[in-house]
């Protein structure tokens, strides 16, 4: 009977953190998963950490980020850590067993979009500002880009836009844009922009001054 209800508890927190994660799909952020390199960021975990060693006990929590996968992955590593290495200690051997159920209610796969805006604001990157839109940009980049397009068309557009300055100044363009603007849409950008300017310069932040110099 103890067993069953063990385990009843175990499904019933799980479920709890399962339905509390968003159902949709995961957000596109322009910012790569720091554990496999490859799927963009997509969601965050706060974890809780325990570890006994006799007289002394450490606990604590961590954030993780990355994309769903690698997240979750690590939550499970985090949950045999805590099961091996958590009991051995008096305070231990009490806090284990919910620090193991804090554990069990971030196990799900699904994306935790509010706790990744809390890691993003605490690193200061807002969220908004690396939310890829439909053209593929986040709201930062797609300005990077407004500027670096007022900039070359300024040099480019002396000998006009069929010019071979015109054509490598768009190339330039595609190329800081990671590949995420086509020829097509690189053209419409430095056609429509306007030329490079002081305000322009005082609305961007350190670093995209430092990526467009």
């Amino acid at each position: 009977v103890g067993a069953l209800v063990l385990i009843g508890i175990i499904v019933a927190v799980y479920v709890l953190g399962h339905m509390a994660s968003d159902s949709g799909p995961p957000p596109k952020l322009a910012i790569t998963c720091p554990t496999c390199g490859i799927r963009p960021v997509e969601t965050a975990r706060k974890v809780g950490i325990v570890r006994g060693m006799l007289i002394v006990f450490r606990w604590g929590s961590i954030s993780l980020v990355g994309c769903c996968q690698c997240v979750n992955q690590q939550v499970r590593v985090n949950l045999r850590q805590n099961f091996f290495l958590g009991w051995w200690s008096l305070i231990g051997f009490c806090a284990t067993p919910f620090c193991l159920l804090q554990n069990v209610y971030n196990l799900s796969s699904r994306p935790n979009p509010a706790r990744l805006k809390e890691v993003l604001n605490e690193v200061g990157v807002s969220y908004e500002s690396v939310l890829l839109d439909d053209d593929g940009m986040a709201s930062g980049q797609r300005d990077l880009m407004r500027a670096a397009a007022g900039v070359l068309k300024a040099v480019a557009a002396v000998e006009g836009t069929t010019s071979a300055e015109w054509d490598f100044a768009r190339q330039a363009l595609i190329a800081l844009s990671d590949n995420t603007l086509t020829n097509q849409t690189a053209n419409k950008l430095m056609r429509d922009v306007q030329p490079f300017s002081a305000s322009t310069r005082s609305g961007m932040n350190e670093e995209q001054r430092l990526i467009l110099l």
